[in-house]
């Protein structure tokens, strides 16, 4: 929970409109089958999921993917920083 007050407080001091925890219905064939909750909502287009793990797995990238495709939104790039040397890597996760 502090990343992600963290990060809301970034999000506004960098003037990026966001939606917090927003709940999302999930639709198959024009009909409503759930809900799915996504940790932030950047300027109606970038979804962000907060995951405090040591290590990025198979099973949260298919959680990003699932995502993106339940709401018709691009796959890019995922960033990953650690957090004891600051490096950053690039994971492709698809196009």
């Amino acid at each position: 929970m502090v990343y992600q007050r963290s990060l809301a407080i970034e999000f506004g001091l960098q003037g990026l409109e966001f939606k917090r925890e927003l709940e999302m219905d999930l639709l198959y064939k024009n009909e409503h089958v759930g809900t799915r909750r996504v940790d932030f909502f950047v300027e109606g287009l970038v979804m962000v999921e907060i995951k405090a793990i040591e290590k990025l797995e198979g099973a949260h990238k298919a959680q990003a993917i699932n995502y993106c495709e339940a709401y018709n939104i691009a796959v890019r790039q995922h960033a990953k920083r650690h957090p004891n040397n600051n490096e950053t890597k690039d994971l492709k996760v698809t196009e």
